[in-house]
């Protein structure tokens, strides 16, 4: 049974290939806007310079020979650990972290006379929504690793799990034209310091009353947002991450093909581009390439040791 999705852009549509809610009426929410995004517990910034999205997507779409072990290896989402690959040493790990000094989050003014949201460093995003004031000594990088995802694949969905860190950095590097879905849907919300909880809030007394409706049953009013059964879709966009804590769940939804309608359509709008259109259509030319940094602390006690991924 699709879901019905809402985003600030477009009419609500259905979206297939996302696990079933309790209730088939309830929306998820396409969060497109990152200044809203935030106070869902999630901040998308920008990359470092220093990182090449597109050659390290090329390298991390291709798995090794001497890695391929059995025929059905490439029937699943290719996974790739960074950090034990000797001919992948030189992904630019201290780029990730490094200052690039003073920054804001303002930006020019838009035709409303408001500000524009610039997105913010990596290092500047985990000083001021994470409470980590020195992110080169405070964290630690734990796993490293590359995922590429194309219609090629059996499977393109990823379970619901949390991740076996404390802060996790999520690097779209590629996200082909045709490529439609594969966002991360996320389950409740995370409160970051410096954020509003207005919308939390709000959004918090809207999954009560959802409950009351579902289970006939009280809720209590010390339900925390991270307790209630919210979800949320994040869209994957290439040359940008997403940063969030490791224990707010997640899962990757899956990847779907542009359906014909919109096809054709794309068509009749690029004639002068028929042969790359019949080529980016191809299963594997539908595609999505990630890199994950997972870190701990170094300063404060944690969790993650002892903590049950799959939720």
């Amino acid at each position: 049974m699709p879901i019905r999705m809402e985003n600030d852009d477009v009419d609500s549509v259905d979206v297939d290939g996302l696990p079933p809610p309790p209730n088939k009426d309830r929306t998820i929410h396409l969060i497109r806007d990152p200044k809203e995004l935030l106070r869902y517990g999630v901040c998308r910034v920008r990359l470092p310079a220093a990182l090449d999205c597109d050659e390290w997507a090329e390298r991390l779409s291709h798995i090794p020979l001497t890695a391929m072990t059995m025929e059905g290896d490439l029937e699943y989402p290719l996974y790739q650990n960074i950090l034990e690959q000797q001919i992948m040493d030189d992904f630019p790990f201290d780029a990730i972290l490094q200052e690039d000094g003073d920054e804001t989050e303002d930006g020019d003014e838009t035709e409303d006379g408001e500000e524009a949201f610039q997105l913010p460093s990596i290092p500047y995003a985990l000083k001021r929504y994470f409470d980590v004031s020195h992110p080169s000594e405070q964290l630690r990088l734990d796993d490293a690793f590359g995922v590429h995802y194309n219609l090629q694949q059996h499977d393109t969905t990823g379970k619901k799990h949390q991740d076996p860190s404390d802060i996790t950095i999520n690097i779209c590097l590629q996200k082909s034209e045709h490529c439609q879905g594969s966002h991360v849907l996320f389950h409740g919300i995370r409160s970051l310091p410096n954020t509003t909880t207005e919308v939390t809030v709000q959004q918090q007394e809207e999954q009560k009353l959802q409950l009351q409706k579902e289970t006939e049953e009280e809720v209590t009013k010390t339900e925390s947002p991270q307790t209630t059964r919210f979800f949320f879709l994040v869209e994957q966009i290439p040359g940008t991450a997403t940063i969030h804590y490791g224990n707010h769940p997640h899962e990757t939804t899956a990847m779907q093909q542009q359906d014909d309608e919109e096809e054709e359509e794309s068509h009749d709008n690029n004639n002068n581009n028929n042969n790359n259109n019949m080529m980016d259509c191809h299963p594997a030319a539908t595609s999505r390439t990630n890199v994950i940094l997972t870190f701990w602390y170094t300063d404060r006690e944690s969790d993650v040791a002892t903590r049950s991924c799959y939720v």
